[in-house]
């Protein structure tokens, strides 16, 4: 007699802040007096924030790339290589990206 078994399953939902950015314009009154027309100042950031239930228990998978890592080295192709445990959810992470900027026009 066999019984299913639920105790190691895992909710894997979560939530991602993708990405954001953030721009401010000059003013075109202070831009006169230099002989700038435009001037906007800006930073995009991606990949800020993920949360997900799974998180309590740990955090080294990554909740989007959940069932194979690197598609180099799945389980059958692992076995080939003498490799065990390679690619089951380790990925590398998400990066974290920061990107600052400014436009002029004259």
């Amino acid at each position: 007699m066999t019984f299913e078994n639920d105790h190691y399953l895992q909710n894997v939902a979560y939530i991602r802040l993708k990405n954001l950015t953030i721009d401010y314009s000059l003013p075109s009154k202070w831009l006169k007096k230099i002989d700038i027309s435009a001037a906007r100042f800006y930073v995009s950031m991606e990949n800020l924030w993920t949360w997900s239930p799974l998180f309590k228990h740990t955090d080294m998978f990554d909740p989007e790339v959940i069932s194979i890592g690197d598609s180099d080295f799945d389980s059958t192709k692992a076995e080939y290589f003498g490799l065990s445990g390679v690619g089951e959810g380790y990925s590398y992470p998400m990066l974290r990206t920061f990107t600052f900027g400014v436009n002029l026009t004259f």
